[in-house]
Order: C-alpha cells, then sequence, then structure tokens
C-alpha cells in the first residue's frame, strides 16, 4: 500500500489540473469530446469569492449536474467526461440548497485543495457523500406522475406546479379508461386520481382496476371526501386523500409522503422476501412461539422432516407435536425463558408418519418493553446424531460386558456352559420326543425379495413317522426336491410367516398322503419358520359323519313340520265340512275363530319349513299373514278397514312364535267382531306397531279407531275364552299386556326376546 500511495498521489494531481481556475468556473455547460453537444446542465453552485473553484468542489458540483426536463448523466459518463479533460465551462449563476452550501463552503474547499495532495481520505469521504446524493437526484429525476382529471384547467394547473418541482408529467387523462391505458403505457410512479370522472367509470373503479395490474400509490382529489366516499375507496388502500381545491403545499407534501413511503415499502417487502427466501434455504427449523407456547410461525423445511403440512402445525401448542414424556422438561425450558435465558435442549418430535425424529432447540426469549412476548428457536435435526449415539452407547454397554464376562473366573464360565447344555438337551428332547411333528426350515428368495423356495433344516422323530420321509433324505435339501413340487406345498403361508413374524395355524388335506394336518407356523428369527402339525385324519372323518347326521336330522325335522303343517291342514278341513251342517250362527262365529287359532298355529310350521333356520322365523311376515287372513274371514268390517303396519325387522324363536301369533290372533279377533258395530260412522283403520327397545325387548300395539271397549269391561277379569287365552299366553311369554281406551281401543304386548 505504501509502495504505490506515491504514483495514486502523482495521478490525482494530475487529475486535480484538469478543474484549474482557467477551465472551470462557478457553473458550466459541459461538451462532449466528440464535439456533439450536450443539453445545458445547470451545477448546483454558489459562487467562490476568488472566481475560482477549488477542484473537489467543481468534481462535487459535476457530480450533482440535474438536466431540465428532468433528464440526467450517469455518473459513469460524468466522470468520463471529466477524466477526458475535455468540458468547456460558461458561468451560471446558481445557488445550491442550504444543506448543500453549508457542506460545501468556499473556506473549507480552498483548504482542502491544498491539503488533498498530501492526504486523499478528505476526498474519499466528500465523495462517498456526494455518489450518494447523485443517486438520490437520479430516483427523483424518475419520478413519473401521471393526472387523472376530467377539468382540463385544474389538470393543467397541477401540472405545471409539479413540473416546476422536477416531476415529469407524461400524461393527463380525463376519462377512467384513458387513466387505465396512460399507465399501462407509461409506468408511473404515482397517480392523482380524481373519484369523479367524465364517462361511464368513476376514479374509484379506474383506481381498483389499475391495482390489479400494477402497484403504484394512488391519491385521490375530490370535492368532497365524505363519509360514503373514503368508505368506497378504502378497498382500494390510497395513500392519501386531497380536498378540492388543492393547495400546493398539501400536494407536494401528499406526493412527497406517498413516494417515500410506497419506496419504503417495497424495499420492506423486498427484504422480508429476502429473509424469508434465506429463512426457507436454511436446513433448519425456525420456529416462534407466543406467550402461550403456541406455534406463530414455523419454516417450510419442518414439513418434509415432520409429515405435517405448516397450515396443521401454526395455531397448535407445541406439546402437541412432543413425546408425552419430554413435555415437564420441555415446560420447563419454556418458564425458564420466560424469565429471560436462553436455552439449549433436545426433544423427541411426534412426526406424522411415525418416525422417529429427534431436534436440538437453540432458544431465546423475546421481549417488547419488558414484556415477554414469545420465544424464536432453531430446530436442528440431531436424528442422525441421535442414534449414532445410542448405537455407540450400545455397543459401550456390550463392550464392558464382554469384558466383564471375559473377566469372570473359569468356575463360572463352566457353570454357564454346564446350563447352556443342559437347557440345550432339554429343548432337544422337547423336539424329538413331542407328538407332534415338527420341522426347522429356512426360507429362500430370489435377487427382488419374492419367496421361492424353503430349506429344511432339521426334523423330529414324528416328522418322519407322519411323512414317512428320513432325516438323511431331507436335512439341509430345498423344499422343491424333497416333495416334488414347485412351488413347494404352502409356501405363501410359510413365507408370510417367516418375513412377518405373526404366526398362523391353518387345516388342510395333503393329498400325496390323503392325510388331513393342522398346521402351526411361527418365526423364531427372521427368515426361519417352525412347522409343528398332527394328523386330523379320524377326527374331520368323524366330522363328516356328524355333519351327515345333521343333514339327516335337519330334513326329518323339516318333514315332522310338514306333517304337521298338513295335519292341521287336515283338521280345518274337517272343521269346515262340520261348518256347513251347522245352522246356528253363534257355533258357526265359534267354529272360525277355532279355525283362525289353528291357522295360525300352522303358519308357525309352514314360515319353519319354507327356511332355512328351523329354529327362528321371521316375525314381521308372519304377522302379515295371520293379519290379513283374520281380515278376509271377516268380509264386512275386514275387507273395508285400513291397515296400517310399522313393522320393524325381528327374528322369534319357535317357542315365542306360537304363543305371540295366537295372541295376536285373539285381539284382531276381538277387533273384527266388536270394534266396527253397525252403528260406526267412518271408514275402519287397524294399526299394527312392532318395535323393538333397550335390553333386548320388544313391544307389539294393536288399535283401531272404532267404539272402543265398554269401561264396565276389564280384559284382566273378562270371562270370556279370548282374553282368557290372551292372559295365558302372556304369562307362558312372561309379558305384559296393558291397553287404552283413548279414541277407540289400543293393545300393547311387551316380552323379552329369548
Amino acid at each position: 500500500m505504501f509502495i504505490f500511495f506515491p504514483v495514486f498521489a502523482a495521478a490525482f494531481r494530475r487529475f486535480l489540473s484538469v478543474f484549474s481556475c482557467e477551465g472551470m468556473a462557478r457553473g458550466a455547460d459541459i461538451s462532449r469530446g466528440t464535439g456533439a453537444p450536450i443539453p445545458s446542465l445547470t451545477i448546483s453552485s454558489r459562487p467562490e469569492p476568488d472566481g475560482c473553484a477549488s477542484a473537489p468542489l467543481l468534481f462535487s458540483r459535476a457530480l450533482l449536474m440535474r438536466f431540465p426536463g428532468n433528464e440526467s448523466y450517469s455518473r459513469t459518463e460524468i466522470l468520463s467526461t471529466l477524466r477526458r479533460g475535455t468540458a468547456r465551462v460558461r458561468p451560471r449563476p446558481a445557488r445550491l440548497p442550504n444543506r448543500r452550501r453549508r457542506f460545501f463552503s468556499c473556506a473549507d474547499h480552498a483548504s482542502r485543495a491544498r491539503n488533498l495532495s498530501c492526504s486523499i481520505f478528505p476526498f474519499l469521504i466528500e465523495f462517498l457523500y456526494i455518489v450518494s446524493r447523485v443517486k438520490e437526484n437520479q430516483e427523483m429525476a424518475r419520478d413519473c406522475i401521471i393526472i387523472v382529471e376530467d377539468e382540463i384547467i385544474i389538470a393543467s394547473d397541477i401540472k405545471r406546479s409539479l413540473e416546476s418541482r422536477g416531476y415529469e408529467i407524461p400524461a393527463i387523462a380525463k376519462r377512467g379508461e384513458d387513466a387505465i391505458e396512460a399507465v399501462r403505457k407509461y409506468s408511473p410512479d404515482l397517480v392523482l386520481m380524481d373519484i369523479l370522472l367524465a364517462g361511464p367509470m368513476d376514479g374509484i373503479e379506474a383506481a381498483r382496476r389499475i391495482r390489479k395490474f400494477i402497484d403504484v400509490p394512488i391519491i385521490y382529489m375530490t370535492a368532497n371526501a365524505d363519509d360514503i366516499t373514503v368508505s368506497g375507496a378504502r378497498d382500494t388502500e390510497p395513500y392519501a386523500y386531497l380536498n378540492k381545491p388543492v393547495q400546493e403545499r398539501d400536494l407536494f407534501t401528499n406526493i412527497d409522503s406517498a413516494l417515500h413511503r410506497h419506496r419504503t415499502e417495497k424495499r420492506l417487502r423486498t427484504s422480508e422476501e429476502r429473509y424469508r427466501g434465506l429463512i426457507e434455504s436454511i436446513p433448519d427449523i425456525i420456529i416462534s412461539l407466543d406467550d402461550s407456547a403456541v406455534i406463530t410461525y414455523i419454516s417450510p423445511p419442518a414439513e418434509a422432516l415432520s409429515g405435517y403440512p405448516v397450515s396443521e402445525i401454526v395455531g397448535k401448542p407445541f406439546t402437541q407435536f412432543m413425546v408425552p414424556a419430554l413435555i415437564p422438561q420441555a415446560m420447563s425450558a419454556y418458564e425458564k425463558l420466560r424469565a429471560g435465558e436462553n436455552t439449549s435442549n433436545e426433544y423427541n418430535i411426534l412426526t406424522k408418519n411415525g418416525i422417529d425424529l429427534w431436534v436440538r432447540a437453540t432458544s431465546r426469549p423475546i421481549f417488547v418493553n419488558d414484556k415477554f412476548v414469545g420465544i424464536t428457536s432453531i430446530l436442528t435435526n440431531i436424528t442422525e446424531e441421535k442414534r449414532s449415539h445410542e448405537e455407540l452407547t450400545l455397543r459401550h454397554e456390550q463392550l464392558r460386558f464382554a469384558m466383564d464376562e471375559i473377566a469372570r473366573s473359569n468356575k463360572d464360565l463352566i457353570a454357564a456352559n454346564r446350563k447352556l447344555e443342559e437347557r440345550e438337551h432339554e429343548y432337544h428332547s422337547l423336539f424329538t420326543f413331542m407328538l407332534e411333528g415338527s420341522a426347522i426350515h429356512t426360507i429362500v428368495t430370489d435377487d427382488e425379495g419374492t419367496p421361492r423356495d424353503y430349506i429344511i433344516d432339521n426334523v423330529n422323530p414324528m416328522f418322519e413317522k407322519m411323512t414317512g420321509l428320513k432325516f438323511e433324505d431331507v436335512a439341509g435339501k430345498p423344499a422343491t426336491l424333497v416333495y416334488a413340487s414347485n412351488p413347494p406345498p404352502y409356501l405363501d403361508q410359510y413365507a408370510r410367516v417367516a418375513l412377518t413374524g405373526e404366526s398362523e395355524q391353518f387345516e388342510t388335506l395333503y393329498s400325496p398322503l390323503s392325510k388331513h394336518f393342522r398346521i402351526s407356523v411361527y418365526s423364531p428369527a427372521v427368515r426361519r419358520f417352525v412347522t409343528t402339525f398332527e394328523d386330523i385324519t379320524l377326527r374331520k372323518r368323524d366330522e363328516e359323519i356328524i355333519a351327515a347326521s345333521l343333514r339327516e336330522k335337519e330334513i326329518l325335522i323339516r318333514e315332522i313340520h310338514h306333517r304337521v303343517k298338513n295335519n292341521f291342514q287336515l283338521i280345518l278341513s274337517m272343521l269346515t265340512l262340520q261348518e256347513r251342517h251347522i245352522t246356528s250362527d253363534p257355533l258357526t262365529q265359534e267354529f272360525l275363530e277355532a279355525k283362525n287359532r289353528i291357522r295360525a298355529m300352522a303358519l308357525v310350521h309352514e314360515k319353519l319349513y319354507g327356511t332355512g333356520d328351523l329354529t327362528r322365523i321371521d316375525l314381521p311376515s308372519y304377522l302379515q299373514v295371520i293379519i290379513r287372513e283374520l281380515l278376509a274371514s271377516y268380509p264386512r268390517t275386514g275387507m273395508n278397514a285400513t291397515l296400517e303396519l310399522a313393522l320393524q325387522p325381528v327374528e322369534l324363536a319357535i317357542g315365542q312364535a306360537v304363543p305371540v301369533g295366537l295372541i295376536i290372533n285373539e285381539i284382531l279377533t276381538n277387533t273384527l267382531k266388536f270394534a266396527f258395530t253397525p252403528g260406526f260412522a267412518g271408514r275402519p283403520v287397524i294399526r299394527v306397531d312392532m318395535r323393538t327397545g333397550e335390553g333386548n325387548t320388544i313391544s307389539i300395539s294393536i288399535g283401531d279407531n272404532g267404539v272402543g271397549m265398554p269401561e264396565s269391561v276389564n280384559p284382566d277379569t273378562a270371562g270370556t275364552l279370548g282374553l282368557n287365552m290372551v292372559s295365558m299366553l302372556a304369562q307362558q311369554l312372561g309379558a305384559q299386556i296393558s291397553f287404552d281406551r283413548t279414541g277407540g281401543t289400543r293393545f300393547t304386548l311387551t316380552f323379552k326376546l329369548a
């Protein structure tokens, strides 16, 4: 550095000679070295008292030049022109703003010019400041504003005021459609929008459409800034409202504020996206919790590690994703963070796919105005580290145990070997003398892991006896060769046990030996399995004999039901023949009731004969047949009655079916005989409901809309045969009977299913 400093100082003195008092003065117009004229430049400067300017000051002025019409030269062009020394200077009076005058005082620059040959550092400090001001001026030169105003006088006045401040006004739009087109064309830095415009589109709608395709600040101008107008414009997110007539001070203040705010927001968004991208690119997980230990943010890498989407994690307590045994430790660490301590702990996390995940949480608390508001943590995946540590610990324990074993005395080793030999002898004796055949196998798979065969490792004597195969003929050989079968017998079952470790048991007919075997399979180790089997051929034959006997009995029972049904039919036919010779109406009625009772009992046997189950019948279909046959036997009332059925599906044992059928028969018979007397007005209605209840109970309700049972008649004490039969059959069923005289008569039978 010290070697090159004299060379650099000499070059800098030559550079300063370009800005001599003869070459540059208070203001300057600069032309390019090629002779082509450059638009006149305004140098913001103040006159020097001695008629010339110091080199740093002139250089500063050159860097701060701005063109009329908001055009500017780049810093590279200015520096290039100054290096060539081809600038022509004409005096032009100008004043520098107060802050620049304070910085560039003539006395200071004169002093600096005298000392620059000795020190370059003051010039570098000034140069950096000038570069920042040039960048600021260039940004101001790019400020482009579009005015949307249908009053041309107001728009022209605003344009004049803005251009006087250096803003560029490329277009004035009178209608909302024109404003949208101008924004698409010029991409302005700001839009001044009148709310009430000519044409069908107002300023609010135009702003709403503009905001859909470009991010540009919008300032509304209106003569009526009432609550309704402001409320309608709020969703377009305006940066300010200006009331007409617009004051210049308010106009410039709001424009400057809006531009500054928009640039700040844009930088903030850019910064946020940059830092968010940085956070999301980090393989570690960034997580934030509030003061209630609820997750408020977690970085995207958490999805790959935990298996949960970010949306399923945010908003939930962090303890929900932690192994329960570690929650007290986590809460203790959280309390330390609440107290202001930084912590570093290791936790076992619950993943969605069940993978064991360990993380190291490096956490620090967040305080706002000395109030704890939450924590921020970095979670590092240490699962592999944990596994390595556990494996290392396990191997260390194994090594220590092995060393302890080696350190034992020879006596202990001999005793252990003796016990091992005794146990091995016991297992060998059990394997040798067990009454079931047994064999030990190893599964064989191809390169893709598909089972293809199994090796017979060992067999016991009972295996030899049952199969006729000798140990020396099968040991160490593949099953396909031993059994002359490809694939070998029961490969699927054996492979499933050997590869999953789940035991199975099945019965099978082994055709080559014409024997039935019950085979139990279990896996003592991966890819190995043991089979134990017993000959159940005699049992299978006995079962076949029993099954044949049961089929014969079933046929016999069906025949009995058929014959009983036929006998009931014979009795009905005899009663019908006898009934034809009876001339007494009461006696005819008695015969009819007796026939209905017999028909109800015969129907049970008919249903049993027609179904596969000889012990239970379908109660709804049984009741429907009884009810319809009873209605048909009483043509005067039955054929005119409306039948309403609500029957839930229920199966009834044969021992309960006959009493239930007789009870229903007697109740319906009384209904058809007495409910609808000749003086009854209206259409007869009979309702039958059957519902199941709690405790395996069933309730059957039979009601009508007839004249009702007289108050003097008590079903429990009535002396009629029908009601006496109902009472006795209910006792046989263990049922309860209740009746209601409201709006006719309703009997309800409730009993427990067998």
